[in-house]
């Protein structure tokens, strides 16, 4: 985990009420670590009794923590501690706040957030075997895959040359016609392409169909037939037997 130098600067220059912020990181499902950087500050009374500057942190689970500022005077120059540092997918700055007034406020903080890396794939295929290349002129072509027993492997519709430039993929749907020769599990869109986990389960032919619906309301679909072929199980456990659909939004 690293603090990256992209940074958001707010600014506030003698803010005489409220001179409070808020910032919502990505889309406000996923908490970061944060440092805040306090840089030229002041924060003074402007009544009687108005009480600390301070930071609140909230997380995706709705818990939250506060840092209050230190530098607790009448006039402050400082915000104690500096930098400021938590966890959380939310941020909120409150200026300190008495009966009729809120403290009058210069700053200028510079928000340092953590750098994510971007989600792993949740499967990988190197291979055309369980990779299917969508084709925008041949839309009935069935992909067909022969798996030896208990192999797990990625299934993939890979609908990059079918479907129109600037079309993204928003729900996937996946049915398998038997469940007794295949298992389903772990559904994911990837861009453009959609990929489900399957696993031989007994001998046999298992259809499956893929249906890709895009952002215009487009239903693209790709059919698969799955083969599991004979030979010795090496006295393996018996799968049990998964579901006949799996729905995946984006």
């Amino acid at each position: 985990m690293a603090i990256i130098g992209s940074t958001v600067q707010t600014t506030v220059d003698g803010v005489a009420f409220d001179p409070d912020w808020s910032l919502v990181l990505g889309d406000g499902s996923v908490d970061y670590s944060v440092r805040i950087t306090p840089l030229p500050y002041t924060s003074i009374g402007q009544g009687f009794g108005e009480g600390p500057s301070s930071f609140r942190f909230t997380r995706a689970d709705s818990s939250t923590a506060d840092v209050v500022n230190g530098d607790a005077g009448e006039t402050a120059d400082e915000f104690i501690p500096n930098p400021v540092t938590g966890t959380g997918r939310k941020i909120d700055y409150f200026p300190g706040t008495g009966s009729e007034t809120s403290r009058n406020e210069s700053w200028q903080m510079l928000v340092e957030i953590e750098d994510v890396a971007p989600p792993a794939e949740t499967c990988q295929e190197l291979g055309r075997v369980t990779r299917a290349y969508a084709s925008a002129y041949d839309r009935t072509r069935i992909h067909r895959s022969r798996l030896a027993p208990n192999e797990k492997r990625c299934l993939i519709a890979a609908f990059n040359g079918a479907i129109p430039l600037g079309r993204t993929i928003t729900r996937a749907e996946w049915r398998l016609d038997r469940t007794y020769s295949v298992t389903m599990s772990a559904g994911s869109i990837e861009g453009r392409d959609v990929r489900v986990m399957i696993q031989a389960r007994n001998r046999g032919i298992s259809p499956i169909r893929c249906e890709a619906t895009l952002d215009n309301g487009e239903i693209y679909v790709q059919l698969f037939e799955i083969e599991v072929v004979d030979g010795p199980y090496f006295g393996d456990a018996q799968l049990a037997a998964g579901p006949a659909v799996i729905v995946v939004d984006a």
